[in-house]
């Protein structure tokens, strides 16, 4: 059995507020929206039925080509940064 308080074992004070260094960190690249779709449905592939995949499937895909433009990136990109 844990003894004392649970945050005082596992949490740690820091002087150094949590966004200090964010401004020099590197910026991520954004995946593009097909390998996202793709990665996803690999993902999924083993967890449903057939039926409910290839449905899954079809939307994933009408997704990626409406959002194709770039639109999808930007609306993400909005609200990452």
């Amino acid at each position: 059995m844990l003894q004392g308080n649970w945050t005082e074992r596992y949490l740690q004070e820091s002087r150094v507020p949590t966004m200090h260094f964010q401004e020099s960190l590197p910026r991520l690249p954004i995946p593009s929206l097909t390998g996202t779709g793709e990665r996803y449905l690999s993902a999924l592939r083993p967890l449903v039925t057939d039926e409910d995949y290839f449905n899954t499937e079809k939307l994933v895909k009408e997704f990626c080509q409406e959002n194709s433009d770039g639109w999808g990136r930007y609306a993400l990109w909005s609200i990452i940064s």
